[in-house]
């Protein structure tokens, strides 16, 4: 049994992306490390790069799990993130431009009274290289009311089978499907 309706169950598979708006500059690269507090020298300095293998400086792994978050609060706005984890899969270099991608992989009802989504998400850069692979789990709202009420910090709505007696009608929009009314 599932307490997903038809609506809740059409967004398994569907796709969302971010493209950037350009290519990543070193003197981004430079911003968003220090930003993170990540003072690795290899960021900013070309020989000391060269020196250790790598053709020039390269950007944080970070950089791709920055678009990845990008993609998720602008797609799952109103929704609560309960956990972001990430994969750096291949270097992020200057000049690079990232595409963050995402696919909802499943929504389902929780016993706490609230709905999650779990989504795919994964960023690529200009030869539509894989550079960063992720999940994000994000709690979503049962209705306009439940969002409202989860913002107020009161407890999610709540969505318990009852007994219906003859003359009570369960809305529809309470109704597991399958089941008669």
């Amino acid at each position: 049994m599932t307490l997903l309706t038809e609506e809740l169950k059409s967004w398994i598979g569907r796709e969302a992306h971010y493209p950037a708006r350009e290519e990543l500059g070193r003197a981004s690269i430079r911003y968003f490390a220090l930003a993170l507090g990540d003072d690795n020298p290899l960021y900013v300095d070309e020989q000391l790069a060269r020196n250790a293998g790598f053709p020039s400086a390269l950007a944080p792994g970070m950089v791709g799990m920055g678009f990845l978050g990008e993609l998720a609060v602008d797609w799952l706005r109103g929704a609560r993130l309960r956990r972001f984890q990430a994969r750096f899969v291949k270097i992020v270099w200057p000049g690079d431009v990232l595409t963050a991608r995402g696919r909802v992989v499943e929504r389902r009802f929780e016993g706490s009274g609230s709905y999650a989504a779990d989504i795919e998400v994964w960023a690529e850069n200009q030869r539509g290289e894989l550079v960063t692979r992720g999940l994000v789990t994000a709690q979503l709202y049962y209705s306009a009311d439940d969002e409202a009420r989860q913002r107020a910090g009161q407890a999610p709505q709540p969505l318990r089978r009852h007994r219906v007696d003859a003359e009570e009608e369960v809305p529809a929009h309470r109704r597991e499907p399958g089941l008669p009314p």
